[in-house]
Parts: structure tokens; sequence; C-alpha cells
């Protein structure tokens, strides 16, 4: 999606999604230092840009074989902390799934949960960008920083996984044609895109399911509904989920509704195992690019 559209969409939500945002619901989750959540905190910076970042740490990862890595992309004001409240409302259910917390999973059995708490534990990494500074201009930052987090935590760099909102939404679309090979699945969440201005073959290469309200006035479901006609036309690995309501029935749907299908899809997904040649390249190329100094 080209920026100028995007910068469009970012000022229109930045007037309209306060009106459509019910209060968080009840749960544990509040904000860093204020829940029982594991986090680390902190910052990346090149020389124009900042970012801030949480990245969720789940209980027993560092005793864990590789874990994977979510990559959450916050709408255009949530990461305002201001706005620290519906933050947690968008990603409720993400946390509470890849935290290990037993709250929007279905099965009551002791085993399943344990099952549940085993497969689909993972990190979680909200990046923030200021407000109406959009995430075009930081998607170099987001990279950087799932790299240099690799310093520190063990995950699997097979099993990325990019999801967004809104805007964030429109910038899931953007960091996996921008960066092919990095993601092994993608949930645009009330974002897409333009067609005529996507990489649709980019995109046919990497498993999505965007999830966008019937009813969304802020951003206009067919920017999720085209794509994805476009990416089956091609071939391509993608679902469309469009459940009834506003704005914020796509997180709702995705993260929250459905724990014993969506997790089980987006957990399956990894990317392939690199030909030994391929993948000595690939390691030295990876460390080159975490020794290099930030400027």
């Amino acid at each position: 999606m080209q920026a100028p559209l995007r910068s469009v969409v970012s000022i229109v939500l930045f007037a309209t999604v306060a009106g459509l945002h019910t209060a968080a619901g009840d749960g544990p989750l509040v904000g860093p230092g204020e829940d029982n959540f594991d986090r680390a905190l902190g910052t990346i910076s090149d020389a124009d840009r900042t970012l801030n970042y949480e990245l969720f740490l789940p209980p027993g990862h560092e005793d864990s074989d590789p874990l994977p890595l979510v990559v959450y992309l916050h709408g255009s004001t949530d990461g305002l902390p201001s706005q620290q409240s519906r933050l947690n409302d968008t990603m409720r259910g993400l946390v509470h799934s890849t935290q290990r917390d037993n709250r929007f999973r279905i099965p009551s059995n002791s085993a399943l949960a344990a099952q549940f708490d085993q497969q689909f534990a993972s990190y979680l990494l909200v990046p923030k960008i200021p407000v109406l500074r959009g995430w075009f201009e930081h998607r170099d930052l987001v990279r950087q920083l799932i790299i240099d987090i690799a310093l520190e935590y063990s995950y699997d760099p097979r099993r990325v996984y990019l999801t967004g909102f809104s805007d964030g939404g429109f910038a899931t679309i953007d960091m996996i044609e921008d960066y092919p090979g990095l993601f092994a699945a993608g949930v645009p969440i009330a974002g897409g895109g333009p067609v005529e201005s996507t990489d649709i073959d980019a995109l046919a290469k990497v498993p999505l399911w965007f999830f966008h309200g019937t009813d969304d006035f802020s951003v206009d479901p067919r920017f999720s509904i085209d794509i994805y006609n476009a990416i089956i036309e091609a071939g391509g690995d993608a679902r469309l989920s469009t459940p009834f309501g506003n704005h914020n029935s796509g997180y709702q749907a995705a993260f929250r509704d459905r724990p014993n299908t969506f997790y089980p899809w987006l957990f399956s997904q990894a990317l392939p195992i690199p030909e030994p040649s391929t993948a000595v390249l690939s390691t030295v190329a990876a460390v080159l690019m975490m020794i290099r100094p930030r400027r």
C-alpha cells in the first residue's frame, strides 16, 4: 500500500476509532508493572525514529525449546501511554492465549488445557509508534527489533508470525511484501490495502488469515476482501472471516471467539527448512545483521 493513502487512513482512524471503542473487558491484563504477565520493556532507535516495545515472556520460556514469536502491530493511536487500556483490549485474547493463561480457550478439561498451553505458548512482541506516525516509516525498525531480540531470547526463526489491527493490519500486508522469508504467517485485521498497489505474488507465498467486520465504517472491508480474492486467484493460501460487527469485531473474532480454530492454524505454520548451503548463508547473514551497529 502506498504511504499517502495510509496516512489518510491513520488520520481518519484517529478521529473515529475512539468512538467505536468499548471499555476493556474484565481480566488481569492492565499494563506494564500492573499485572502478573512477565514483560521486557525496551526501546530501539535509528537516526530519525524511536520505537518503544513490550515483549511478553511466557512462563517457563527459559527452560523451553525455542518458542514461536508473534509480532502484534497496534492501531494508529493505540501506542500512546494514555491508550494502554485500549491497546490491552485489542490484544487481550492474544496475550492470554500465548502466555499460558486459561481465559479464552474453550476446553475446561485439565489435560486439554495443558496441551493448549504447551502448543500455543510464545513470545509476544508489541512495538509502539507515536500517534499519527505510521508503520510504513517504522517497518525497518520493527524488522531490526525482531532480529535484535534473538540475541537475548531463543525464539524459533521458522515460526515468526505477524498480525496487526487497523493501521497495523495495513502494515501487516506491507511488511510481508517487503520482507520475504521473515514471517511464517500473517493475520491482517481490519486492514488490508488496495489491490492495484499490492504485490499479490509476494502475499501468495505466505499463509494469511484476514479478519474484517461486516459493518466497519472506519476501514472499508473491501480492503481485505479484494486482496483475499486476488491471493486466491493467484493460487495462494488465504482465509477470510467477516464477523458481523464494527471496526473492533475483527480482533474479537480472531483472538477471543475461536481459540480452537485460530490458534491451531496460526501455530501450525512454519517456514520450510532451508537446504544446507542456504542455511549456512542465512546464518552468516543473520549474524552480520545482529552485530551491525545501530545508528
